[in-house]
């Protein structure tokens, strides 16, 4: 069984403030251990439920935080970024056999996370696919959906476990925290990163998710912070500034919009 992983760093257990994020803060040796060590824990439980081939995308700011350790040899390591319209699940295709998702959190526009964003903090307030907050794990699930790969489990923060569950049903979640304003109220590391690996161990033996709907029509709409690049995103092809800071896209198909996005975004 050929599994994929993609990882994160603001949906792990702990992860309060934008500095234990960012590299060379020291707050951020702290929270990537734990980064690591969760990702490890998937490992073992892919490993433990059948798992022969496992690919972790580091998926976090500039894709270098993560390194071998305490991964298994069965685990090919992405580092760095693809230049994929697939981003944080680039390089998956139609030879596996399943997605997992690690460390993932509360989009922009919600209040489930201090660390709510899409994407971009920066640079977006927030992300809509027909009229819904787009989170990034919705952007990735159906990313994964075009190669008609499942997407098994995923841990993150409470709030993108629940809403994670009407993206993808049957998906298989573990909370790593519960955030309330710019708190979060945490468990044990450890206790996070054991249920984690039964969880992934649990869904791959089940194999009971499956691939959300692909909505026929694609409006995506993307609010800026900042009304200049706002302008210059509406200047894609096919994209339209409605709003001063509100540009919006209907794609052909969803690669069409991941295309639009990645150009879009990062004006």
């Amino acid at each position: 069984m050929k599994i994929y992983i993609s990882c994160d760093i603001e949906g792990t257990c702990g992860c309060t403030d934008w500095h234990e994020t960012e590299m060379g803060n020291a707050e951020y040796d702290r929270q990537v251990a734990e980064m690591q060590a969760e990702v490890a824990a998937a490992c073992r439980g892919a490993i433990a439920g059948g798992a022969t081939e496992i690919y972790v995308k580091d998926s976090h700011d500039d894709a270098r935080n993560i390194w071998f350790t305490d991964l298994p040899e069965e685990a090919h390591l992405i580092r760095g970024w693809l230049g994929s319209p697939d981003s944080m699940v680039a390089g998956i295709d139609e030879s596996f056999d399943g997605c997992i998702f690690i460390g993932y959190h509360a989009p922009g526009g919600e209040n489930g996370s201090p660390l709510a964003h899409t994407m971009s903090y920066s640079r977006l307030f927030w992300m809509k696919l027909n009229d819904r907050i787009l989170s990034e794990f919705d952007m990735h699930a159906l990313a994964c959906a075009y190669y008609g790969v499942p997407c098994l489990f995923l841990s993150g923060d409470e709030a993108i476990c629940e809403r994670s569950k009407e993206m993808v049903a049957g998906l298989v979640t573990v909370p790593t925290k519960r955030c309330i304003a710019g708190a979060t109220i945490n468990e044990h590391p450890a206790l996070v990163q054991k249920r984690i690996e039964e969880g992934v161990c649990a869904a791959l033996k089940a194999k009971a998710a499956r691939l959300p709907v692909r909505p026929e029509e694609l409006k995506l709409e993307i609010s800026f912070k900042s009304h200049e690049k706002a302008t210059k995103a509406g200047w894609y092809p096919g994209a339209e500034l409605v709003e001063p800071h509100v540009v919006r896209y209907y794609a052909k198909d969803y690669r069409d919009l991941l295309i639009g996005l990645m150009f879009m975004r990062s004006v």
